[in-house]
């Protein structure tokens, strides 16, 4: 699906602007303004806020995305790009997880071709692909965004961490962007813990029963009972009344099916 960001215009011919963003989020304030700073006939092809990284140098950042590359099973040639391809990514650090995209720019550009043309050689030695491609190719023309629109719980949870220099109260921000390793996401069991921000959200969706009933399997089968204590604090009497009407409508819907292939047979034999 992140690939689709390559041909947008092509997908949504009927705009000249589109707001994407990735699944591994949570909006907790109004996102709308981004969309309108950026103007449809400026020479911008996309905006997007940075994210923070560790890298030093671009040698660092090189050895960071070989590691990542290993661990992933992926290629690990650094030789995927140029130095100077490398330089670009270093020193535009644009996170893709939220974009406004100028589909106008991008058609009068023919952006797509190139962007497809590109990814078609040099996206399998990509760790991040479609990120790395909109950079490299666009990195001229990108407005960039508060990093409000784009702020990792795991950054702003580190007391001394630079991102506090932009960002005073977790108030502001727009859009948490949880992105990480596989095994970090908000909606693992194991990141319970740290996922706050997330299963507040979880909360006030109809997933809520579902998530909450592999987390408790999950527990009994590890035999956690110690973080047995923070499951019961969100069992709200709004939150179990959910889950009842939830299973109701899980053995209500087994019954059916069952009825419906038992009348299914009845009429066969």
């Amino acid at each position: 699906m992140i690939l689709t960001r390559f041909i947008l215009p092509s997908l949504f011919p009927q705009y000249d602007k589109i707001i994407m963003c990735d699944v591994d989020v949570v909006f907790t304030q109004d996102m709308s303004a981004s969309y309108f700073a950026l103007d449809a006939e400026s020479p911008y092809y996309l905006a997007a806020a940075k994210e923070f990284r560790r890298d030093a140098s671009v040698a660092d950042l090189i050895e960071t995305r070989q590691i990542w590359a290993i661990t992933a099973g992926m290629p690990t040639s650094r030789h995927f790009l140029s130095q100077e391809q490398w330089q670009i990514i270093y020193k535009n650090p644009f996170n893709t997880g939220f974009v406004v995209f100028n589909l106008k720019a991008w058609r009068a550009h023919n952006l797509e071709e190139q962007c497809v043309a590109f990814f078609s050689q040099k996206g399998h030695g990509l760790f991040c692909p479609e990120q790395d491609t909109l950079t490299l190719l666009c990195h001229q023309n990108i407005l960039e965004l508060p990093s409000t629109y784009n702020t990792n719980p795991c950054d702003f949870g580190v007391k001394e961490h630079s991102r506090h220099q932009g960002i005073k109260d977790p108030k502001e921000v727009i859009m948490w962007h949880f992105y990480s390793a596989d095994s970090d996401k908000p909606w693992k069991p194991e990141n319970f813990h740290t996922a706050q921000i997330w299963i507040n959200a979880l909360l006030h969706t109809p997933f809520a029963p579902i998530y909450f009933e592999n987390y408790y399997n999950w527990l009994k089968d590890n035999n956690l009972r110690a973080h047995f204590v923070r499951f019961e604090s969100l069992l709200t009497k709004r939150f179990l009344m959910g889950y009842i009407l939830y299973k109701i409508q899980r053995i209500a819907k087994r019954s059916w099916l069952k009825f419906c292939l038992w009348w299914k047979l009845k009429r066969l034999s």
